[in-house]
């Protein structure tokens, strides 16, 4: 089978590529408008652009009649933000948070989520999340009229206790969830871990 890109409309790209481009992990992410209000919402096009310093990417795309997305509007404000890993228990939530609202709705508030004071930025973060990375607005790049690729440094850590020993954590012990196509996600499952040398341990 073929399928040309050429054929497709922008709707039926972002389908298709949101479900072969996977597991995509989630950037759950906290901010904060003018008014003070907490807005929430998920980000599966996430990933680290830099180890020194540290930065973060998130890809938000604009809302369908073109206006900037509120995780976007309010990091561009402040710059500041709070990104989120969730783990399996925490799925019910993050995928409600994705739901549109107007601006004058917090997420934190409608799901009754509990939020703990961050150490270095405004935003606060979510008091059940096994990791939650402060961030400072680095910069913003722009991809034709509907995305904007949001970079930040990471400038503070909370983890769960006992998460994080030697600057490693076990993926066994985070059990992230995962973004696949449509609303549906992953959870860790089989790993496979590769010996020196490129045998796989049994």
């Amino acid at each position: 089978m073929e399928q040309p890109i050429a054929g497709l409309g922008k709707d039926e790209v972002y389908k298709l590529l949101n479900c072969i481009v996977v597991p995509r992990p989630i950037a759950w992410i906290t901010s904060v408008n003018g008014d003070g209000l907490v807005n929430l919402a998920p980000y599966s096009t996430f990933t680290i652009v830099s180890y020194d310093p540290p930065l973060l990417g998130v890809n938000i795309l604009s809302q369908a009649d073109g206006r900037r997305k509120d995780t976007a509007h309010n990091i561009i404000g402040s710059g500041e933000y709070v990104v989120h890993i969730a783990d399996e228990t925490m799925a019910a939530a993050l995928h409600a948070s994705a739901f549109a609202h107007p601006p004058h709705v917090s997420e934190v508030e409608l799901l009754q989520l509990e939020l703990a004071p961050s150490a270095l930025v405004r935003p606060p973060r979510l008091a059940a999340a096994p990791l939650a990375l402060e961030c400072r607005l680095s910069q913003v790049i722009n991809f034709g009229p509907a995305a904007e690729f949001v970079v930040g440094e990471v400038v503070h850590i909370h983890s769960r206790e006992g998460l994080i020993n030697d600057n490693k954590i076990q993926t066994a012990d985070l059990r992230p969830l995962s973004r696949l196509g449509g609303p549906v996600y992953g959870t860790l499952g089989r790993t496979i871990t590769m010996q020196p040398g490129g045998k796989q341990q049994s």
